[in-house]
């Protein structure tokens, strides 16, 4: 007799291009896992033989499918057609450099079974640095929440979205969370696409705001699911200290600055743009917002500083500030706030910490001791998790 088959909970989609090793990691956090109703899909972006080793280290597993490009995609048409690939209720999207905490997928399950009408959540995530195998920079731990789109787009909109008061690590943009699939097919019933709508320049925030456009709620699934390496690789990284000519350039013939009055590639000036795209073709929560140009000049001038402190100089440079400063000045009258003195201070001001409990600042100094005082220390490191011997460990697998 045939039998039907069942529609998978999750579907992991990884999509890769030449990270062999992160890959090899990202691949066993989810084969690993302690929940078993998923599939597992890598695309393979055209990468070379060592990728495709690893792709084949798993080609037998059960849960596994592998899918590969008949060319070399750009970074947002790769994404769709990756996850076009998913067959499951509801679809996680796993960057090759980061992997999943153990019991991550268990608890991301109950979480969205208490909320079946959710379209679109985020996941909390920590980081990790592979290069001195510990903890990286901490992202602050936040309770599960639902959150309304007009809190997200506010908050967008009116805060530095990498200062104190942002909420952008909460915020569903696909790279650190998941959606359900009919959603995103209604998506693409509107303009044929998901992620890689016309004009758009990026992946995660442009479908973040298809995702804001379209619901009046989001959900954040917080704890540690998530753990981020490789971010001396970072894409976005490497972006923002002004290596973007490769990247811009994959990006076919689009005008990137349509919606915009800088015509420079900074961070926050092409995800505005991208909001206001999203805007034009789906509308609805989008259209009722106005930009506030204090944050957004405030935002790309904290942005070009980086650039200088990060070494950017000479024609580089300038190209950023020259087109900077020309639409400064053409926007005298949309600002009422911003000034360069007063974003250089916030720029030079160390971001306030808050007072450790003496518990945790046990541990702190604990930490530090170990750390500088005992760095082959194998027992002590392990004894208070300062160093681990992989990523894996250091998400809760047993190595």
């Amino acid at each position: 007799m045939f039998m039907a088959k069942s529609t998978p909970f999750f579907s992991i989609v990884i999509p890769t291009k030449n990270r062999p090793d992160y890959l090899r990691d990202s691949i066993q956090s989810v084969l690993l896992q302690n929940f078993e109703d998923f599939e597992l899909i890598v695309s393979d972006n055209f990468n070379e033989q060592l990728t495709q080793d690893v792709i084949s280290e798993f080609s037998d597993h059960p849960k596994f499918k592998s899918y590969r490009t008949s060319e070399e995609m750009n970074m947002i048409n790769h994404w769709e057609f990756a996850t076009k690939k998913a067959t499951g209720k509801y679809v996680l999207l796993l960057a090759d450099r980061k992997v999943y905490y153990q019991g991550a997928l268990k608890k991301i399950h109950q979480s969205l079974c208490k909320n079946p009408d959710i379209n679109s959540f985020s996941l909390g995530v920590k980081i990790y640095n592979d290069l001195e195998n510990k903890m990286g920079w901490n992202i602050p731990e936040v309770a599960t929440q639902r959150f309304t789109t007009d809190e997200f787009l506010d908050n967008f909109l009116n805060k530095n979205y990498n200062g104190e008061g942002s909420l952008d690590f909460m915020m569903p943009k696909t790279l650190n969370g998941g959606y359900k699939n009919s959603f995103a097919a209604e998506a693409r019933a509107i303009s044929g696409n998901y992620f890689n709508n016309v004009g758009v320049t990026t992946p995660d925030y442009s479908s973040l705001f298809i995702n804001l456009a379209l619901n009046n709620e989001v959900l954040h699934i917080g704890g540690k699911l998530m753990l981020w390496q490789g971010e001396h690789t970072s894409n976005g990284r490497q972006f923002g200290a002004g290596k973007f000519q490769s990247y811009m350039k994959s990006l076919g013939d689009i005008d990137p600055y349509e919606h915009v009055p800088i015509k420079a590639p900074f961070i926050y000036n092409l995800l505005h743009h991208d909001l206001w795209t999203i805007g034009l073709k789906f509308g609805q929560n989008i259209t009722s917002k106005t930009p506030n140009w204090d944050n957004y000049f405030q935002t790309n001038y904290l942005e070009l500083l980086n650039k200088k402190a990060h070494g950017l100089e000479g024609s580089e440079l300038a190209f950023f500030e020259d087109n900077f400063n020309e639409a400064l000045e053409n926007a005298q009258d949309q600002i009422s706030h911003f000034d360069k003195l007063s974003a250089e201070q916030e720029f030079n001001t160390p971001a306030s910490i808050p007072k450790l409990d003496k518990v945790k600042n046990f541990r702190h100094h604990l930490k530090d001791f170990v750390s500088h005082r005992l760095p082959e220390s194998k027992i002590a490191n392990r004894l208070v998790k300062v160093k681990y011997a992989s990523v894996l460990e250091a998400a809760g697998f047993n190595q």
